[in-house]
């Protein structure tokens, strides 16, 4: 429970850097404007996002923890249904974010009901690969040290 904790930690600590533009955008439309207020900020900034930009996120999100699982492929060996999950899944993830980017690149998205909750499954997949991904750099990468014991014992061999 304590790795899951941590990931978690981590990954709000990640988005808040992460989102000090959108926080930036809000602020600067509460000060031109003396009717705003917090939500009417909060709404104006969110139009200015479009379902193309779940590419972006997803991406975001998903290629440290990706690159993370590449650079310690050779750990693989005795799980190896987690390069699927960290390595594998993340691609997919971007993949099916990428119609969204390429529609709303064109104009083409029609139904942006649809496109909308779209966006929302895809956030919430990657989210969840994510979090994953964190959690697991902590659980199953974790090295932990010898104990007292085995050191005083590595000591008195070497004469100490």
């Amino acid at each position: 429970m304590k790795n899951f904790g941590l990931a978690i930690v981590e990954a709000l600590i990640t988005l808040a850097i992460t989102q000090i533009p959108f926080w930036v955008m809000m602020v600067m439309h509460a000060l031109g404007d003396k009717e705003a207020s917090f939500g009417s900020s909060l709404s104006a900034v969110l139009r200015t996002f479009s379902p193309g930009d779940a590419l972006v996120y997803s991406a975001g999100i998903l290629a440290s923890s990706t690159a993370y699982a590449i650079m310690k492929i050779g750990n693989f060996k005795r799980r190896p249904y987690l390069m699927l999950l960290l390595i594998l899944l993340p691609f997919i993830a971007v993949m099916f974010a990428m119609p969204l980017f390429i529609q709303d690149s064109n104009g083409a998205i029609e139904n942006l009901t649809f496109a909308n909750s779209y966006v929302i499954g895809v956030l919430l997949f990657s989210a969840a690969l994510w979090l994953h991904a964190l959690y697991q750099s902590r659980a199953f990468f974790e090295v932990s040290g010898p104990s007292s014991a085995g050191s005083d014992k590595i000591i008195e061999e070497l004469g100490g």
